[in-house]
Parts: C-alpha cells; structure tokens; sequence
C-alpha cells in the first residue's frame, strides 16, 4: 500500500481550452499548463512579443484572449 503524504499539495484546478475566459487573467503556471509548454517556453513568447501581459505590482498574467489567440495558433499550425 503507497505511503500517503502528512501534507498533501493541493491541486489547482486549470479550466479546460475550451472554458477559456477571455476577459480573465491567467497566472504563468496555469498558462504553462494550458499550452503544454514550459516556463521557460513561455517567457521566451513573451520577450519575443507573441504573448501580451499585464503586471500586478510583481505578478504578471497573461489575458485570456491571448491564451485564446495562442492555442488557436498552434492547432491551426498544426
């Protein structure tokens, strides 16, 4: 029988692509997830200008209608 950890990390529930709320902000971690790209991925889209920002004091979020715009880059490229 697995060992069950004394505390277990929560899971963060990610809304699935097509749940998307365009007029939401996402954290990187949640967009990383979305996108199936890494971190590293992902600032490198944003350095680059393929996706656009907001900055909250530190944080920084991606919109949703870029997650949007994003994903349906890839699948038409794919």
């Amino acid at each position: 029988m697995p060992k069950k950890s004394a505390n277990p990390k929560p899971r963060k529930i990610v809304p699935p692509p097509g749940l998307i709320d365009a007029n939401r902000r996402y954290s990187i971690k949640v967009v990383n997830e979305l996108l199936s790209q890494s971190n590293s991925k992902t600032y490198e889209d944003i350095a680059e200008g393929r996706l656009k920002i907001i900055k909250d004091g530190k944080r920084t979020y991606i919109p949703g209608s870029e997650i949007i715009r994003r994903s349906t880059l890839v699948a038409a490229a794919a």
